[in-house]
C-alpha cells in the first residue's frame, strides 16, 4: 500500500535533497552500478 501510494520514493528524495543540501553532493564523479545476473547456484 505504501509502496504503491509513492510514500518510499518520496521519503528517499527528501533525504537525498536534504543530503546534498547539507553536504553538496559532487554529481559530476558520482556513478551508479548494478548487475542484473541470476547468481549461481540460485544465490545460496
Amino acid at each position: 500500500e505504501w509502496e504503491r501510494a509513492g510514500v518510499f520514493k518520496k521519503i528517499y528524495k527528501s533525504i537525498l535533497k536534504y543530503y546534498d543540501v547539507k553536504n553538496k553532493i559532487a554529481w559530476d564523479w558520482a556513478s551508479m552500478d548494478s548487475a542484473m545476473v541470476k547468481a549461481p547456484k540460485g544465490g545460496t
